[in-house]
């Protein structure tokens, strides 16, 4: 799978996430939930517990539930859209937990590296949440050590 997330401009963040002949690509708004926050905290709860964990973006009007559902060592990740209440699944991932940690990981990186804090908090409208960010890095570089 892959995931790249650009940098925010005036409150959207472009998302394109793609796997053989599955391809989601949207742009989000920051309201009412920052989406970035929300996704680093997922990736940090599946890092250490099993269970189905769910959180919205919102690209107006198009509403999407992003799904982590942690079972054992695997992660089944799923993109559903709720246009109009119409749920319908746009894309559906199952992988090794490490695995998919370090791909959101990677693209989070990537995204963050192209821009400094202040210009960050300008065109997101919050703040990144570091701490959140380097726990998920910890947690990354433990298990690298021990594998």
């Amino acid at each position: 799978m892959k995931v790249n997330i650009e940098k925010p401009i005036n409150g959207w963040i472009k998302i394109d996430i793609s796997e053989k002949d599955q391809q989601f690509s949207d742009t989000l708004s920051y309201t009412p939930e920052d989406f970035i926050y929300k996704l680093i905290e997922t990736l940090n709860l599946i890092s250490s517990y099993e269970g189905k964990y769910i959180f919205e973006g919102f690209s107006e009007p198009i509403e999407y539930d992003f799904v982590f559902e942690a079972i054992d060592d695997n992660v089944v990740f799923q993109i559903v859209s709720k246009d109009g209440g119409n749920y319908k699944t746009l894309f559906e991932y199952e992988e090794q937990r490490n695995n998919i940690l370090t791909i959101f990981f990677r693209a989070i990186s990537k995204m963050k590296s192209g821009i400094d804090d202040k210009e960050y908090k300008k065109s997101w409208g919050y703040d990144f949440p570091e701490l959140k960010f380097q726990k998920l890095k910890s947690y990354l570089k433990q298990i690298k050590k021990t594998v």
